[in-house]
């Protein structure tokens, strides 16, 4: 059996919930246009502010969508990819605080300071540098388990195998994995 990718996408079915940000709680460095929300595509983020985002519609979620268009995580979610991370796998974690008006919860954003080149370039659709449909190299992603490829912005992520057998056992919510095009 050839090793096997999944893309981690939110979960459309469901009363899943969607997180935003009050407008007075933007960081300028992270918000250079309005209403736009930016994370440099490489390196790793030293002043990173804890954003208060609030739950806008639905339920709290493992992995939560959001107007800031990332990968917002639960604390569950982020001990999950840590643990599971392989040792090639760059990650750092972004604290956010969601509020719902009731209760507050623990989330993180995952940001990935040194993306891997990971795609196979001849078979992937790419135009003027902007990747329209992904095909993942087993042999570049053979040593990964949780990743994105340079440029995919703030949402692509990916997971091995394992990764995706572990996110199942521990009913994560709010997400789906469906298979990557891998060659």
């Amino acid at each position: 059996m050839s090793a096997q990718f999944y893309q981690v996408l939110f979960d459309e079915a469901g009363p899943d919930g969607v997180a935003t940000i009050n407008k007075d709680d933007r960081p300028a460095s992270y918000f250079p246009e309005p209403g736009g929300f930016q994370l440099p595509p490489h390196g790793e983020i030293a002043d990173w502010p804890p954003l208060n985002l609030y739950l806008k519609t639905g339920e709290f979620t493992d992995y939560l969508a959001s107007t800031l268009g990332c990968r917002l995580c639960s604390t569950k979610l982020r001990d999950i990819l840590t643990f599971n991370a392989a040792s090639c796998d760059v990650l750092q974690w972004l604290d956010v605080i969601v509020t719902d008006g009731d209760e507050s919860h623990p989330y993180s954003i995952l940001h990935f300071p040194s993306p891997p080149d990971i795609l196979d370039k001849a078979t992937s659709i790419i135009v003027n540098d902007f990747v329209v449909k992904p095909v993942l190299s087993v042999q570049k992603c053979k040593t990964l388990n949780v990743f994105t490829y340079s440029g995919s912005g703030q949402t692509k992520l990916f997971v091995s195998h394992p990764v995706r057998q572990e996110v199942i056992r521990s009913k994560c919510s709010g997400i789906e994995l469906e298979m990557a095009a891998s060659r």
